[in-house]
């Protein structure tokens, strides 16, 4: 894999996660969690891949 898309991936998918939590209501931010897991599935990003994962299993807890 080219690194630079890998890296332009990465930067990518951090900030569509940072754009989950400021709102308001749970039910907005479950959604785009949902829509972030498929974009960074699509990307096939290692690091990103295990960020997914680690934030699927406390996704209960961090979309309380």
């Amino acid at each position: 894999m080219d690194s630079t898309r890998g890296d332009a991936g990465t930067r990518c998918g951090a900030q569509e996660l940072r754009l989950l939590w400021p709102r308001t209501r749970p039910c907005h931010a479950q959604r785009r969690l949902l829509r972030w897991f498929t974009e960074i599935a699509d990307h096939e990003v290692p690091e990103l891949l295990r960020l997914a994962r680690t934030i699927d299993a406390w996704s209960e807890e961090l979309l309380a």
